[in-house]
């Protein structure tokens, strides 16, 4: 097909179940030492071998009333639980929301503030960038040091402070009520 190449692998039943660990091996092996020969462009090559994987049952997971975050911790707990019941050896969550944090603010307040959308987005990635801020040796042993700063909730977003090219400092929630900081979840 346009934009896709599947290749369909059958192993001969010559190969006994404790074999077919190696037989996956050597396969993936010459598929990795192929991908240079594959035109520009092509992404990278993957070898399902979960094939075989059954899926038994389907369940649809709602709850009016709670946020999205709530139903995926509790999708992911009835995950972990379903994993421990004898037989189960596989549980996947289709339909997960990623979380995006949106900042709105009228281009009428960047522009009172001398800041461009840019500039501010800037400025967000400083504070919630990880940088390995090195390691202090201790007689055998190194410990790592970690800053702190990075964002891990909405209100450390709103506690931001942003300096503007005037010179001036104030938090992002102090900013005009024009300013909307909102979580939103986004399908997939």
């Amino acid at each position: 097909m346009p934009g896709l190449s599947e290749i369909t692998v059958e192993i001969k039943d010559k190969y006994r179940s404790e074999k077919l660990p190696q037989v996956w091996d050597e396969l993936r092996r010459q598929v990795q030492d192929t991908q240079p020969l594959l035109p520009p462009g092509a992404g990278p090559s993957r070898v399902n071998d979960s094939f075989g994987d059954v899926f038994g049952l389907y369940y649809a997971l709602t709850a009016p009333g709670f946020e999205t975050a709530e139903l995926r911790d509790f999708a992911r707990e009835l995950r972990r639980v379903a994993l421990r019941v004898p037989g189960v050896a596989k549980v996947t969550l289709q339909g997960e929301r990623e979380e995006r944090i949106l900042i709105e603010i009228p281009q009428a307040v960047l522009v009172q503030l001398g800041l461009s959308p840019e500039q501010l987005a800037g400025r967000l990635q400083l504070q919630n960038a990880v940088i390995d801020a090195g390691r202090k040796p201790l007689e055998s042993f190194a410990i790592r040091v970690a800053p702190t700063g990075t964002f891990n909730s909405l209100d450390h977003i709103r506690n931001l402070y942003i300096t503007t090219p005037s010179g001036d400092t104030l938090r992002l929630v102090m900013l005009p009520s024009s300013v909307v900081i909102t979580m939103s979840n986004l399908v997939n």
